[in-house]
């Protein structure tokens, strides 16, 4: 079975975030434990879609939060350690806004931050969610296939 558009996606982003040194979860259910730390959920959120220029394609934009947890000993080193995952996180996402011509575009929408995001015990954490948006073009009848 071919792949949807949106799961090539989530399969280049996973890459790419893997090469970060930090744990890579694909819509993770639960809290991250201290032994996955750092750590990064993937989630692909709604989509809005458009027709293309012609009726046989679809254009699609994918909201995706990619969300980062860090610990340190201190909430300031957890805070640096936050962001230096973010910096990592939206530089490896970001360094080919096509993802390797699969897109037509990737831009960054948001960003928030948090301390002691989701504490583990008395360690310090702090954290990030950065939104993204991805805007895709399929064959409107079929999603694994890229607007001709």
């Amino acid at each position: 079975m071919a792949l949807t558009v949106r799961e090539q996606i989530a399969v280049t982003l996973e890459t790419l975030l893997s090469g970060l040194g930090a744990t890579v979860l694909r819509n993770p259910q639960d809290d991250f434990e201290e032994g996955d730390l750092p750590a990064i959920g993937l989630f692909l959120g709604d989509e809005s879609t458009e027709e293309g220029p012609t009726s046989n394609i679809s254009i699609d934009r994918m909201d995706v939060v990619v969300a980062g947890r860090a610990k340190g000993a201190t909430g300031a080193e957890a805070d640096t350690a936050a962001n230096a995952l973010y910096g990592d996180a939206l530089t490896a996402i970001m360094g080919d806004h096509t993802l390797g011509g699969l897109v037509v575009n990737t831009r960054k929408t948001g960003l928030s931050v948090s301390l002691n995001a989701n504490a583990v015990g008395e360690i310090p954490l702090a954290g990030f969610e950065l939104s993204i948006e991805i805007e895709y073009w399929t064959a409107a009848t079929d999603p694994t296939a890229l607007a001709p």
